[in-house]
């Protein structure tokens, strides 16, 4: 349950209008608010993990909710990342 605590607190403070989650935010001079790719794959990978984690633990059964927010976050990320359009100069 901790662990999906800090996800959702992470998520609360990172998660930016598109879906994705910004770089850095609330830091001391190095306030980031880019969208950061690889940031946004290790939060969704992270979030699968707990996910498995608790589906294969003994508070599977108590822990419905909890499963289905790590889903529907992961879902949010991987949904948000298809509409990024990349641009690269020459």
């Amino acid at each position: 349950q901790e662990a999906v605590k800090q996800i959702q607190l992470y998520r609360q403070t990172l998660r930016t209008d598109t879906g994705l989650w910004a770089h850095i935010l609330l830091g001391n001079g190095t306030h980031d608010p880019g969208l950061w790719a690889t940031g946004n794959a290790w939060a969704a990978a992270g979030m699968l993990r707990v996910l498995a984690t608790i589906k294969w633990s003994d508070f599977a059964g108590s822990m419905d909710t909890e499963m289905n927010n790590l889903r529907d976050w992961t879902t949010e990320i991987l949904s948000a990342s298809k509409g990024v359009v990349v641009s690269t100069s020459s």
